[in-house]
């Protein structure tokens, strides 16, 4: 509503307000006017009763004072053109906020033009507003992180590249050495971007129905290669049986998330527990994200500091705090959403100075054996 309005049709005649906003017609509605530069001409009694201003009191203020955003987000209708229909929040003369429904018409082929209001329900209005404000923050934060950390990765690509180039020909070992860093480093890049795009995916590429207790002694030296000197790890998949569906790739970054995770929660060192196992879900039971059925588990317990009840309801969403860090980026979000979906979920149980154990759900796609037990859940 900027500017000068253009000019309607000539000779067009001027049709009734309920002719132009026919879908007032049936609930209250005010009526206000403005010119051509967004100034109140005047107001319906129902428009003063709904924002509890006198007609002499805002004749000559601008609209905006009674709808703030209404200067940027109503353009005016073209001549002859249906009404603009947008909803907004008002200012009433008390200064509280109302929401409402506006229609803007042009006022047959006269510039100054129509604006119908009626409310809508505020709280409703309110919860839109706020769930809007919310989802802007979260995407501000979260598009800072991941530039961020992409930022810290590529630096370390383009730092030890640089360093390779420039000893090439008088250390050729120590560039051979600068070049598998650069190599680290892009794999880290890499993996970060997987971990992104896992978040926003369907069913994920690389899907294979593996033995998940043989896949993971195979990991085995990959795996311990994760944790400090100070810190073991012992894989236990003496109850492992049958096969579950997994992405092989996704399984170890997830797990290499975990580990990094665990080390970072025991400083002064102790020990990791990967172990294989299996459970069914009956259909009485009351689990999240979690379908009655047969799921081959992996349980990744350690002896760290654990976590409190606030941490714990957050612990899988992207860049939360923790203790010391713990958990930074978009490592624990990604482990989640791979577990989803694939159709299994990701539980968690902890308390403060008693570790923490973090339980992989994987479909189980394998004749079950007999007298599986109905295990307790973290």
């Amino acid at each position: 509503m900027n500017g000068p309005l253009p000019n309607g049709r000539n000779g067009a005649p001027p049709p009734r307000v309920q002719d132009v906003l026919g879908r007032f017609e049936t609930t209250p509605h005010g009526v206000i006017t403005v010119d051509e530069g967004a100034a109140i001409k005047a107001m319906d009694p129902f428009a003063q009763a709904l924002f509890g201003f006198a007609e002499d009191e805002v004749v000559g203020r601008p609209l905006s004072d009674l709808l703030p955003g209404v200067v940027d987000g109503l353009p005016a209708p073209a001549p002859g053109g249906p009404p603009v229909i947008r909803h907004f929040e008002g200012v009433c003369q008390d200064g509280s906020a109302i929401g409402v429904e506006v229609a803007l018409a042009r006022n047959g082929h006269a510039q100054e033009l129509l604006v119908a209001v009626r409310e809508v329900a505020p709280a409703t209005l309110r919860e839109e507003h706020s769930r809007r404000a919310a989802t802007r923050a979260l995407l501000a934060r979260f598009s800072s992180r991941i530039c961020h950390d992409l930022k810290n990765h590529l630096m370390a690509v383009s730092g030890y590249s640089e360093l390779a180039a420039s000893r090439l020909e008088k250390d050729p070992e120590k560039a051979r050495q600068m070049l598998e860093q650069v190599l680290e480093a892009a794999e880290r890049a890499l993996g970060y971007v997987e971990g992104i795009h896992a978040l926003g995916r369907g069913k994920p590429d690389g899907v294979r129905t593996v033995e998940l207790g043989k896949l993971l002694k195979e990991m085995e030296p990959r795996l311990r290669s994760r944790l400090p000197e100070l810190v073991s790890l012992r894989l236990n998949v003496s109850a492992a049986q049958g096969a579950g569906e997994v992405v092989p790739e996704g399984l170890e970054r997830a797990l290499g998330v975990l580990l990094e995770n665990a080390a970072e929660a025991m400083p002064d060192g102790g020990r990791v527990d990967i172990v294989v196992g299996h459970r069914e879900v009956v259909p009485t039971e009351a689990l999240a994200d979690l379908a009655p059925g047969r799921y081959v588990t992996i349980d990744v317990i350690d002896q760290g500091e654990g976590v409190d009840a606030t941490t714990r309801s957050r612990f899988f969403e992207p860049f939360i705090e923790k203790p010391k860090e713990r958990g930074r980026g978009i490592g624990l979000a990604s482990v989640y959403a791979l577990c989803r979906q694939l159709g299994g979920t990701v539980t968690l149980q902890s308390e403060l100075g008693e570790g923490t154990c973090v339980r992989f759900h994987f479909p189980y796609r394998d004749a079950t054996p007999a007298g599986w037990p109905a295990e307790g859940m973290p």
